[in-house]
């Protein structure tokens, strides 16, 4: 193994740990859409669009001040991916840009006026293969 590989492999390793996911205002993957709409710690409205394999919940908020948009995907009920673009202010915009535990991958894309939150779930069946990309991009 060269350096290189043995350093991007301590860091993956360092990154998958066992602590949890944090739960995005109020919300954690694994929830029912019930759950999601009573947690949630922002005020807006919800729209639900049927999907191939369950549906989505699409967020708007009353005032864009932390969460501009969020969208909550389902796969048998339960919550395995979150998508949302944040105000950089906003509490959940900081943090790392990659966080990977053994459950979900945390990806944060920091742009001047905005950021742009994944959290996907790495056992679903539909977002494996992206949760994976998420691992692997630098």
């Amino acid at each position: 193994m060269t350096r290189a590989a043995f350093a991007a492999a301590a860091l993956l390793i360092g990154a998958c740990s066992t602590t949890r996911m944090p739960d995005f205002h109020g919300v954690a993957l694994g929830m029912a859409p019930r759950d999601v709409r009573d947690r949630f710690d922002e005020h807006g409205k919800f729209d639900v669009e049927p999907t191939a394999d369950d549906y989505k919940m699409r967020f708007s908020p009353e005032h864009a001040a932390g969460v501009t948009t969020a969208q909550f995907e389902f796969h048998m009920g339960a919550l395995v991916a979150i998508r949302a673009e944040l105000s950089p202010t906003d509490a959940f915009a900081r943090g790392e840009s990659l966080l990977v535990t053994k459950a979900a991958v945390l990806r944060r894309t920091r742009a001047p006026e905005s950021v742009h939150v994944d959290i996907l779930a790495r056992d679903c069946p539909t977002h494996h293969a992206e949760a994976e990309s998420l691992v692997a991009r630098p």
